[in-house]
């Protein structure tokens, strides 16, 4: 999904929510300990690329929620990347 802005009072670095969801009960076919520890590798990897910062991460079943620090020039790319992150899991 897209990030959004949650607020302005930093101009170079901004909150940006972003989420993911499916409506099946179980969206990864991986088990929960796996999942965990390749998506938070990769959301690291991910920061350090483009100098963001994760605030918040919540991982569920058939979902997703995260907080991240981003500069606002880079967030259609760490988006972008993002989504091609689970593209990649979807396929596998």
């Amino acid at each position: 999904r897209m990030i959004r802005p949650t607020h302005f009072l930093n101009p170079v670095k901004m909150h940006f929510h972003f989420y993911g969801r499916c409506i099946h009960p179980h969206w990864f076919h991986f088990p929960m300990d796996l999942l965990w520890t390749n998506f938070s590798e990769f959301l690291r990897e991910l920061n350090k690329i483009h100098s963001a910062t994760l605030k918040a991460f919540v991982l569920l079943p058939n979902h997703f929620h995260g907080v991240v620090d981003v500069k606002f020039e880079f967030k259609d790319q760490w988006a972008a990347d993002l989504n091609n992150c689970l593209r990649s899991i979807k396929n596998s």
